[in-house]
């Protein structure tokens, strides 16, 4: 049974303002029926998952297998129980029907994902985000060098322009550094993979932003790809709605951005977003120490969570991980230790957060609040 009761100020991860349906214990908001019905599907899968065990490989098929046929157009929803089925497969290696309906799955995405695009030729962003609110693709280059991993990103696109290489072959010429006093150093460096050439220029001119901003990395590291497909779609179906932080303000302050289809400036804006956000001083991406991020902490239970989501409308949310050992828990904390630390690099962008939105991504620890200069202090300070 459901009933209706109204939110007048929601605050924290969730927050908004709407109507909020109860069902079954769980809270959605929707600010139309359209919205309803989204949020009301997103839950039943929630409600769903929690109830399985991490180690049942036959519950995460059924449960994908729910998603297909009641929900064969929702790309969120079919984005989740691709992890799934990726997950009972884990489990089950042998499992030839989730093997055969990620086949499907996969399929289904890229096609309602080509048909969104095809629906809007000619936009950079996607419908219903301006390019205003956006990274530029500048800002994106920069991103993706400063979060590349040379062991792990070894398959990149790299391209050296204006005579980078040449450039920082002068620059090297004599230096003890990785042998530039040698003979014959030069033509080594120029025989080694574009990843091994990179990975040198980074560590002996790490802040040489003239010869960097002409190094471009064409195509998605490790980070990107694994945000993308592991970490996103959580987000996305938790709190990424049109109800919440996908709405046309932010709520608590956080706005996410969302599309139908793959977008990179959207994407890597969402990454930012997460990255450099804070809640009461605390990151929801914690390099440093990794399960005190936000990210997963508001995503727990509340009764197991360190620092629990406040609660909206008077009750708790519906949790996004089941346990600490379930998979999408353990895959986002994979990914956050594997960006390394303790602090974000500063990016160097050129990219004003909208909607008041403050972030740091200056690759600086944040700075704590400068103390209230009483009359007193004033005083004190100018006697002689």
């Amino acid at each position: 049974m459901s009933k209706v009761i109204s939110v007048i100020r929601g605050r924290g991860f969730l927050a908004t303002m709407a109507m909020a349906v109860v069902f079954a214990g769980v809270i959605f908001l929707s600010l139309s029926q359209a919205g309803a019905a989204d949020a009301q599907a997103k839950n039943a899968y929630l409600e769903r998952r929690s109830k399985i065990q991490t180690t049942d490989a036959d519950a995460l098929y059924k449960l994908a297998r729910w998603v297909w046929q009641k929900h064969p157009n929702d790309v969120d929803l079919l984005k989740n129980a691709k992890m799934d089925l990726r997950e009972a497969m884990k489990i089950a290696p042998g499992h030839s029907r989730a093997k055969l309906l990620l086949r499907r799955v996969v399929a289904k995405i890229k096609i309602i994902e080509s048909k969104a695009a095809a629906a809007s030729p000619g936009r950079a962003s996607g419908p219903g985000v301006s390019d205003k609110y956006l990274l530029s693709h500048r800002d994106i280059l920069w991103i993706r060098l400063m979060e590349y991993k040379p062991e792990r990103d070894k398959r990149v696109s790299i391209k050296f322009t204006n005579r980078a290489l040449k450039r920082y072959c002068d620059s090297m010429r004599g230096s003890v550094e990785d042998n530039w006093d040698k003979i014959g150093k030069e033509k080594q460096f120029y025989k080694m993979p574009p990843w091994k050439r990179l990975a040198e220029i980074l560590r002996n001119r790490p802040d040489d932003i003239e010869l960097l901003q002409d190094i471009h990395i064409t195509r998605d590291p490790r980070f990107m790809v694994e945000f993308r497909s592991k970490v996103w779609p959580v987000v996305k179906l938790q709190c990424g709605n049109a109800n919440c932080h996908g709405g046309p303000k932010p709520a608590g302050g956080l706005k996410l951005f969302t599309t139908a289809s793959k977008n990179e400036k959207v994407d890597y804006t969402n990454f930012i977003i997460l990255s450099g956000f804070r809640k009461g001083g605390r990151a929801i991406i914690d390099r440093q120490k990794v399960e005190d991020s936000l990210l997963l902490q508001y995503g727990l239970n509340a009764k197991v969570s360190k620092r629990p989501h406040p609660q909206v409308g008077g009750a708790d949310i519906r949790p996004a991980f089941m346990s600490t050992r379930s998979a999408p828990y353990r895959n986002i904390r994979r990914w956050i230790t594997s960006l390394e630390g303790p602090m974000a690099p500063n990016y160097r962008l050129t990219y004003k957060p909208p909607f008041g939105m403050k972030l740091n991504t200056s690759g600086l620890p944040d700075m704590p609040p400068e103390p209230v200069e009483t009359k007193n202090d004033e005083s004190t300070t100018n006697s002689p």
